[in-house]
């Protein structure tokens, strides 16, 4: 006898399958021919239908199979557009990086894209930590100025 869960998978218990191991894994060649002498005429039924069912209709009731289908179509569109969305903003963020100083720019992707300190990024540049934090200040700043500026016209 075959029961569904409550997440929609089948369990049947082991004295039904006779042809699984207790991992559930499939007796080889040989040893079926052994044990199948003894099968019932309703065992060889189940075992040819379960031999010619795809695993994944014989482990999930159909509704469960059709909401997770929908699920995962839902995921796929929501990903693309996440994509989508991710590309239009790193193209504004360059675009917003390439106006402001190298120096700006060069200290924001040492802190933000290489994960540097503010000393490690100071001793690189021969300048004092103080003047690292000035700098991304400023670009910040600078940035938020040139954002605010394209999509907020009207405050500006």
């Amino acid at each position: 006898m075959r029961a569904i869960d409550e997440f929609g998978l089948t369990r049947v218990r082991k004295d039904q399958t006779p042809w699984l191991d207790h991992n559930g894994v499939p007796f080889n060649d040989d040893l079926l021919k052994v044990l199948s002498k003894y099968w019932s005429h309703e065992t060889w039924s189940d075992y040819l239908q379960w031999l010619e069912t795809p695993m994944r209709e014989s482990q999930i009731g159909h509704h469960a199979f059709d909401s997770i289908a929908e699920q995962m179509e839902e995921s796929a569109f929501i990903t693309a557009a996440i994509r989508e969305a991710d590309q239009e903003l790193k193209a504004e963020i360059a675009e917003l990086l390439n106006q402001i100083t190298i120096k700006q720019k060069t200290v924001l992707q040492m802190s933000y894209w290489h994960g540097l300190s503010e000393r490690e990024i100071a001793s690189k540049f021969g300048i004092t930590r103080m003047s690292v934090r000035d700098i991304k200040k400023r670009a910040i700043l600078k940035i938020s100025t040139l954002y605010k500026k394209k999509h907020c016209p009207i405050a500006h």
